[in-house]
């Protein structure tokens, strides 16, 4: 899988072969077929592999005990550290360069990182209106919270903007589980569906 990852990071989907990637692992071709299938298959697993590995920390106990701004925070700091992480990055890039030959990798990288995540951030929202702390569909406000992190840091990359430093990170974490907290406060707007629609 690694060797993969790497494959794909360096030389982009297109052009990169399974002959290759099977060089790269000192496995034969047939053995990477064996497993995955196809290259589609293999970049799939590639990325779902990634998100599972630096998503694994919000499976940490100690999560379970902290307070909502806390949680949120954990799990913000979480998953910005995936969106930013430059094989993440890379993969974006990899997918906007290479949409009109292989359409298939936007849905794909959706089905396996897009909506992995959504569903872990889904499952802590899930356990905050099971708290009472929050109110609402779980996985809309785990879609509002992901949009939420991530809108700034990504048009920062994609406009070749400067990074965020350390505390800028933390404090734009905070503000979006502010305004998670106070859109979905229970007793507060009104929630149909996935959505806020009043203030």
């Amino acid at each position: 899988m690694l060797a993969a990852q790497a494959q794909f990071m360096t030389n982009g989907y297109a052009a990169t072969s399974m002959t290759a990637i099977a060089a790269a692992a000192a496995v034969s071709k047939l053995t990477v077929y064996r497993h995955f299938g196809s290259k589609a298959a293999l970049f799939a697993a590639a990325i779902a592999a990634k998100c599972r590995s630096m998503l694994a920390i919000l499976d940490d106990q100690r999560l379970r005990g902290l307070e909502t701004n806390a949680m949120l925070e954990w799990a913000g700091a979480a998953v910005l550290e995936l969106i930013l992480h430059p094989d993440a990055l890379a993969i974006h890039d990899i997918i906007a360069a290479e949409r009109s030959r292989s359409p298939e990798l936007g849905p794909l990288f959706y089905t396996n990182a897009i909506a992995v995540t959504t569903e872990r951030v889904a499952a802590l929202a899930t356990m905050l209106i099971e708290r009472g702390t929050i109110a609402g569909d779980a996985n809309g406000i785990a879609e509002d919270f992901l949009s939420l992190l991530s809108s700034r840091p990504t048009l920062h990359h994609q406009l070749g903007l400067p990074e965020h430093d350390t505390s800028e990170r933390a404090a734009h974490i905070a503000h979006c589980a502010t305004i998670i907290m106070r859109a979905y406060r229970p007793n507060g707007p009104t929630i149909t569906g996935e959505r806020v629609l009043s203030p």
